[in-house]
């Protein structure tokens, strides 16, 4: 299951007071008595206490096989899930009718994971009772969890219309339209949950995350703050709320949440990937490192931390271990491009530039209408040291494919182009395109960022092309930024 949104497996129980008594004190007080001090316990939430008191029961009358029931109870609201279903496997056995005993032990079966068996169960408590609301809600949580999210949320809606509002019915349906891409509905019935229970930290959780993937990042902050305060043990609220300001570009704030969410649950592999992406944009090379090494060693296969990791090793000029990373992660991803292209701009780096326009052609290949491929080749053929391989025509005509592409509005790829018509010697050309590149970059940039730019620009004034210069470092970071983005949305 995603990180980024769970299907969260509350499930109201039926209360003991529905439950009928053993009988009278007169026909046998000791049992009676047992279990009458069980099942108050169990009224407040006194598990331990409860469970003595049945178990008690069936040790003076074994027979006693209701009581396997309500002690199975207790033992599914304790979380020991396997002595709930050995108890109600008892329980059926002399009550094959009981719809509600089917619908608890398919919720201890869907608790420890045993999903199969977790479905049957929830079908036959059905079959015996078509207007068991609970059952409804417990198996839209199975096919939630499947992903199976049309059927959840036909199972959510029966469960709606079948019972008095609960604020979980509406929180679990949320969900489920948050996954199949219906935030307004998600929305909606986040705010109908809230509205029946406040303190309803799913509900805020589910709500901040439709109004993320509306692009609302304040409204997000907002709830996910809300489900924080209700839940502050809950790690995935953190993750959550820092990729939020991740993605508003508030990297220190980002940077603390996730730092707190690692505390909580220090196994999350996405979880330090995405601390090392904020470090890298901070330019903190060495901490990003650090993050993409242990998001390795927490999994091996994710080609994003490979290859972040690698842009990282590159920017502090270990090329050798940015190749072998780039390398990793082609292996893992063969047909992304952009790696293909990162790998190029190392041996550009490194003089090797055969093998640098061998990546930027396989980049191409793969994606011929992204600009990134003949922006880097474009950079190659006009700044390279090696003056056999430079040709301004060429990188002219694929640095404007990039604008083109790029609807003429990414620095990277004007500043490309600028670098191209220098090579040419039309540096009329170059300094008009590198004073797009100072615009744009001057809206939000880094200081350190802009006063490249302007270098480059007052080369191009002077009269001088550029040789050996490392790719934008801005361009590198945007570029970063985007693959990283396209990547989160299949998480």
């Amino acid at each position: 299951m995603m990180y980024m949104i769970r299907v969260c497996y509350r499930c109201p129980m039926i209360v003991f007071l529905l439950f009928p008594t053993m009988g009278s004190a007169d026909s046998d007080h000791e049992l009676n008595t047992h279990y009458e001090k069980g099942r108050a316990a169990a009224l407040k939430h006194e598990y331990d206490r409860a469970i003595a008191e049945f178990t008690e029961v069936v040790r003076l009358d074994p027979k006693q096989f209701n009581v396997y029931n309500f002690r199975a109870y207790a033992y599914l609201a304790k979380g020991e899930y396997t002595k709930a279903i050995d108890d109600y496997t008892t329980f059926l056995r002399r009550n094959h009718a009981n719809s509600d005993a089917f619908r608890c032990r398919g919720t201890a079966y869907l608790c420890k994971g045993e999903f199969e068996k977790a479905h049957v169960d929830f079908n036959q408590a059905l079959q015996l009772d078509s207007k068991n609301h609970i059952a409804y809600y417990s198996r839209g949580l199975y096919y939630a969890r499947h992903c199976e999210n049309d059927k959840a949320i036909a199972d959510f809606s029966s469960a709606i219309s079948l019972a008095p509002p609960i604020a979980s019915y509406f929180s679990a349906r949320a969900v489920s339209y948050y996954a199949e891409g219906d935030y307004d509905k998600a929305i909606a019935d986040s705010n109908r949950a809230i509205q029946l229970d406040p303190k309803d930290a799913e509900a805020f959780y589910c709500r901040g995350f439709a109004h993320r993937s509306k692009g609302e990042y304040n409204k997000a902050i907002a709830d996910i703050s809300k489900a924080i305060h209700l839940n502050p043990k809950d790690s995935q609220s953190y993750y959550n709320r820092g990729l939020c300001y991740r993605l508003r570009g508030e990297y220190d704030k980002a940077i603390a949440d996730y730092t707190e969410a690692i505390h909580l649950d220090p196994e999350k592999a996405v979880v330090y990937d995405d601390r090392g992406f904020c470090y890298l944009m901070r330019g903190m090379y060495d901490k990003a490192c650090a993050d993409y090494t242990e998001a390795i060693r927490l999994s091996p296969t994710i080609a994003g931390a490979y290859c972040n990791r690698g842009f990282c090793f590159l920017m502090n000029n270990k090329y050798d271990k940015a190749i072998a990373d780039y390398s990793k992660a082609i292996r893992l991803d063969p047909k992304n491009s952009d790696t293909y292209c990162d790998r190029g701009l190392t041996y550009h780096e490194i003089g090797n530039y055969n093998k640098a326009m061998s990546d930027y052609s396989e980049a191409i290949r793969l994606s011929p209408k992204s600009p990134k491929p003949y922006c880097c080749r474009a950079w190659t053929l006009a700044t390279c040291s090696l003056s056999k391989l430079r040709n301004g025509e060429k990188a002219v005509l694929d640095a404007s494919k990039a604008c083109e592409l790029s609807a003429w509005k990414d620095p990277v790829c004007l500043a490309c182009l600028a670098a191209s018509y220098a090579e040419m010697s039309d540096f009329k050309a170059a300094v008009k395109s590198q004073n797009q590149v100072v615009e744009i970059l001057s809206e939000s940039a880094p200081e350190e960022k802009l006063a490249i730019a302007r270098e480059h620009l007052s080369r191009y004034q002077n009269g001088k092309p550029l040789r050996g210069s490392r790719f934008p470092a801005f361009g590198i970071e945007i570029k970063v930024l985007q693959k990283k983005e396209k990547t989160r949305k299949n998480r």
